[in-house]
């Protein structure tokens, strides 16, 4: 059975994860929609064999035939659109500014959780936001950029924090019946075959590319797709979306210090000052006093 202590951990494991993934995406520079398919085949097969080891044949896949399965189709699908915006929005604009504009993200998943899907937000994440958005404003002061150069990059990386809400919101609801790993194979695929498509139609090359291209493809493989995302939507099951949501705001700082060793962009007091609420604000959603006083308070 694993504690909430080792889900906090998975949490945190899965948000430095997320936040290798502009770098990695500049790093390719490769055409979005291919970087994607190669990732999400290569990461729907992973999911497929650790399904079979797992013994999980047809029988978990009956759920998908439910309610459930509309969901996972729905999230699936925002899921592919979510990452062609965050692909190309990584190649057009600044990691800094990727990173910053998806960060209000939390803002549309309260909004649409709360009007939609009459999700609870609880009241104590309000002072954790207002540190996390005063954290991201000094980030923001010092690194955001706006410029016409950046404008088409900014544009996506906007869209593309409120595409990852529906994305978040529709795999909470499946994940409700469907296990993580029939989940994660199916949506996979989905977005996988709906870049399949994209690639094809547009004319792209789907295998003649230098081999820092395949490396950074692996890379978001492991890292943001098996690490990141696969982590998250196991959590959407035991962890209010909201609290997800809003444990992302970590992402711009961890982002853009992946971006100063790679990328030499900057990394200077104004950061280090950000990340510093940044870092408070996660300590007061985890609350970890809390959890450290129930341990005494039994023993």
């Amino acid at each position: 059975m694993i504690t909430e202590q080792v889900r906090i951990i998975l949490f945190f494991l899965a948000i430095i994860s997320f936040a290798q993934s502009p770098s990695l995406a500049k790093l390719s520079a490769a055409p979005p929609e291919l970087i994607s398919f190669w990732r999400l085949t290569l990461a729907s097969l992973a999911m497929a064999l650790i399904g079979h080891f797992r013994g999980e044949g047809s029988t978990h896949f009956k759920a998908l035939r439910s309610k459930a399965g509309v969901y996972a189709l729905l999230s699936g699908l925002f899921f592919w659109i979510h990452l062609w915006c965050f692909q190309f929005a990584a190649q057009n604009t600044s990691v800094a500014n990727v990173m910053i504009l998806f960060s209000t993200n939390p803002i549309f998943t309260g909004l649409i959780s709360v009007g939609l899907f009459k999700e609870k937000f609880e009241k104590r994440l309000i002072p954790v936001y207002l540190l996390a958005m005063l954290g991201i404003y000094i980030l923001v002061s010092h690194n955001l950029h706006l410029d016409s150069a950046n404008t088409p990059g900014d544009l996506a990386a906007l869209a593309s924090s409120f595409l990852f809400s529906f994305y978040i919101l529709f795999g909470h609801q499946a994940r409700k019946t469907v296990s993580n790993t029939t989940y994660t194979y199916f949506i996979y695929a989905v977005a996988g075959t709906c870049f399949f498509f994209t690639t094809y139609f547009r004319g792209v090359d789907f295998i003649h590319y230098p081999s820092i291209t395949w490396i950074s493809i692996v890379g978001l493989v492991l890292i943001p797709t098996l690490m990141g995302h696969a982590l998250f939507t196991y959590l959407l099951r035991f962890i209010n979306v909201n609290w997800l949501s809003m444990g992302k705001l970590a992402e711009p700082v961890i982002a853009s210090f992946t971006a100063y060793l790679l990328f030499s962009e900057t990394w200077n007091r104004t950061t280090l000052l950000a990340f510093a609420c940044t870092l408070l604000s996660l300590l007061l959603l985890i609350q970890p006093w809390k959890h450290i006083q129930g341990r005494r308070t039994t023993s």
